[in-house]
């Protein structure tokens, strides 16, 4: 897909819900060309992931923060960025992609950024 305003080319392979998608496109990682195999989701959505598998009581209350995960896999650059932002939409898919593609020293890793959110989850 691109954007006639803004052709930043990307293929969608998977929208799991309105707060995750897995997508590729391209970018660099030290200063060499890569095929990002993307997973973009909100931060609630990661949130809630992240606690399907721990013991839960009514609510609980979860503070995080956003950030980008750039991991190499058998040679594959997988990067899965949690956006704090209520959708994930193609605005914000796109939005994500000038993102990635501005930051000159990407490294392997997590790397976390902007404000620290809270959110609230009810287990009823």
């Amino acid at each position: 897909m691109s954007n006639a305003k803004h052709p930043i080319d990307y293929t969608l392979r998977q929208q799991h819900s309105a707060e995750s998608v897995e997508l590729e496109f391209t970018g660099t990682l030290h200063g060499q060309p890569v095929l990002w195999q993307a997973e973009f989701c909100t931060l609630r959505h990661y949130c809630l992931r992240s606690l399907a598998s721990a013991t839960m009581h009514n609510s609980m209350t979860v503070q995080a923060q956003a950030f980008i995960d750039i991991q190499i896999q058998n040679q594959a650059h997988r990067l899965l960025v949690a956006v704090n932002l209520p959708v994930i939409d193609e605005p914000a898919i796109l939005r994500t992609i000038i993102m990635i593609r501005q930051y000159k020293r990407l490294t392997t890793g997590r790397h976390h950024y902007g404000d620290t959110a809270t959110f609230c989850f009810d287990i009823n």
